[in-house]
C-alpha cells in the first residue's frame, strides 16, 4: 500500500480511547456483576461502541474482546496476540474498576 494511502491507528487512537472510556464508565458505573447479565452487557456495550468507533474512521475494522469479573480478589490471567501492522493498526487495552465489578477491554483497530 502506498504511503499516501495509508490510515494511522496512532491519528484515531486518542478517540477511540475517549468513545471506550465514555460508554464503558456511564453504562457499568452502577451495574453489579451477574453471569446472567454479561450478554445483555455485552450486546448493549456493542451497541454503544461499535456505530461511535465507525464514525471516527470507516477505514478500520474494530474487534472488540471485554472481560467481566466480580471482584480484584480472585486470580486472572489473560492472553491476546494478533500479527498486524504496527505503522496502520494498534490496539487498546484498558481495565475498569467499578465498585460491584471489574470490566477489561481489549479495542484491536486494524487499517483496511
Amino acid at each position: 500500500m502506498s504511503d499516501e494511502y495509508k490510515v494511522l491507528f496512532s491519528k484515531i487512537e486518542n478517540d477511540c480511547k475517549f468513545v471506550l472510556n465514555l460508554h464503558l464508565n456511564s453504562f457499568l458505573k452502577d451495574k453489579v456483576f451477574n453471569y446472567k447479565d454479561i450478554d445483555f452487557f455485552m450486546d448493549h456495550l456493542n451497541d454503544l461502541i461499535i456505530p461511535d468507533l465507525i464514525k471516527i474512521s470507516p477505514y478500520f475494522k474494530f474487534v472488540l474482546s471485554y472481560t467481566f469479573l466480580q471482584n480484584e480478589s480472585s486470580g486472572f490471567t489473560q492472553n491476546m496476540a494478533l500479527y498486524y501492522d504496527k505503522e496502520t493498526d494498534g490496539c487498546i487495552t484498558q481495565k475498569l474498576s467499578f465498585k460491584a465489578i471489574i470490566c477489561i477491554v481489549n479495542l484491536f483497530c486494524l487499517s483496511i
